[in-house]
């Protein structure tokens, strides 16, 4: 089992700084080798070299076009990110793993999540009912910042593409997470684990619980944006 996630923000402070803390924070929570992936550069990370130790791997990777494989009402820049590059390459792997974007912290030690892996192929967890995003959807569907793929060997691209090309649209909000949960269906596969649930991928912008296990700070949820504590504290101790 190895940890990875994606390094592709833009070269901006606060953006860096947010990729620090991640990395941080999956060195302390985690025992297992860990995967930063990038597209085209990562030298502007130069700054952190003493968080990355024996355990951290550095891996540039492809993307394909997504133009060629999906309706052209469903390419645009940020499907050709999630399709193209994240959804394609976590397909290409061989050995189990856990998926965490960039902008979701680990809060508490994964382990957990490495023994639920053993239950189900791949397990993820239902987007939260957000006010002014999800709240208004009569049906769950997942968010897929956070992965756990104990048989990579389901995550098929080809097929998921192949579903996705017959539904012609996005049937829940999202790029790469609408064709995974569209595959979900259209092979009555259920993702979820009832140990695993929205503390291990907590909306950032929702007003936090007592534990949190991964604070996921997507879309227009940035710890500068909403003023998060725990990013000052973090500033605070790299200062």
């Amino acid at each position: 089992m190895k940890l990875i996630t994606i390094f592709n923000f833009p070269n901006q402070d606060n953006y860096n700084k947010l990729c620090e803390w991640w990395l941080k924070q999956a060195l302390h929570n985690s025992d297992v080798p860990i995967e930063v992936w990038y597209y085209d550069n990562i030298n502007h990370l130069h700054y952190i070299p003493e968080l990355w130790d024996k355990r951290v791997k550095v891996v540039q990777k492809t993307k394909v076009d997504i133009s060629s494989i999906l309706p052209e009402n469903l390419v645009s820049e940020k499907a050709q990110h999630n399709v193209g590059f994240k959804l394609y390459n976590l397909c290409q792997e061989t050995e189990p793993f856990i998926f965490v974007d960039a902008d979701a912290i680990i809060m508490q030690d994964i382990e957990p999540l490495i023994n639920a892996s053993k239950d189900k192929p791949i397990i993820m967890v239902n987007h939260q009912r957000i006010h002014g995003h999800t709240a208004h959807l009569l049906f769950e569907f997942l968010n897929s910042g956070v992965q756990v793929v104990g048989d990579p060997s389901w995550l098929d691209f080809d097929k998921i593409v192949e579903e996705q090309v017959k539904a012609k649209e996005f049937m829940c909000p999202g790029t790469d997470q609408a064709m995974i949960w569209n595959y979900c269906i259209q092979t009555g596969y259920d993702y979820t684990h009832p140990k695993i649930g929205h503390k291990w991928n907590w909306c950032a912008g929702v007003v936090s619980i007592k534990e949190v296990y991964i604070n996921h700070y997507w879309y227009k949820f940035k710890p500068w944006i909403i003023d998060c504590p725990r990013w000052e504290k973090f500033l605070g101790e790299t200062e």
